[in-house]
């Protein structure tokens, strides 16, 4: 019963989230939930507490009184003029720069840009149509928010480089500007975290949510620039 629910369940169940995976990291990442997410859960509980109370299927929010962790903050790094200097004389395969070169120049999270299709861009306006985003599983899906929903401009001096990898993209069902390696059935969908050094950055920067400009950058730089050492 929903009266049976006191602070102690919501205490222990916030417990249990903060040290246990949940379902779906058991099969992959075995991470537990961010302090955030946790956050977000506990909120959760307390709408539907106050749902039941104006329904008066119970006397109080238990949920209330149990203090939601708190998600640190990280001050994200920001690539000087040289770093980015290094990260483009780093990237010396064609496709790969071009593909860095956008997330350098438009800021798109790491599931937009597996999303992108080339019905998504307009070269003779030079601009593209953020419409979607591939999950880190590569499910195809909205963006983060309605407010993702947005044209971004292209820089004029990318332009002759994505006429060109147009010519040169393997072809997709679905139209991927950055298509990923070909299944056992040879079938291609968005571009996934082991097609090269730069995506798999992406991708974890996409697991930590570093999804910012700065961060995101700053990684791909790293991972670049690291593997090219070895």
């Amino acid at each position: 019963m929903l009266s049976d629910i006191r602070v102690r369940v919501i205490e222990e169940f916030k417990e249990q989230l903060q040290s246990k995976p949940g379902a779906k990291a058991e099969k992959g990442s075995r991470k537990v939930l961010s302090d955030r997410s946790v956050a977000k859960l506990i909120t959760l509980l307390g709408t539907v507490f106050r749902f039941a109370q104006r329904q008066e299927l119970m006397d109080g929010n238990p949920a209330a009184a149990v203090r939601k962790p708190r998600a640190a903050k990280h001050e994200p790094y920001v690539l000087d003029a040289s770093e980015i200097a290094r990260l483009r004389e780093a990237l010396d395969i064609p496709w790969q720069r071009l593909l860095v070169e956008l997330t350098l120049t438009t800021g798109l999270r790491s599931g937009e840009i597996r999303g992108l299709s080339w019905d998504n861009l307009d070269l003779e306006g030079s601009r593209l149509f953020v419409r979607q985003a591939v999950s880190r599983r590569g499910e195809l899906g909205d963006t983060k928010t309605v407010n993702s929903l947005r044209t971004v401009p292209v820089p004029a001096y990318l332009v002759p480089h994505l006429r060109r990898w147009k010519l040169e993209c393997p072809v997709t069902s679905m139209g991927y500007m950055f298509p990923s390696e070909p299944n056992e059935r040879g079938e291609r969908g968005a571009i996934d975290a082991t097609s090269c050094c730069v995506t798999s950055c992406v991708e974890r920067c996409a697991r930590l949510g570093c999804l910012s400009f700065a961060s995101m950058t700053y990684a791909i730089w790293r991972q670049v620039l690291w593997s090219r050492q070895v």
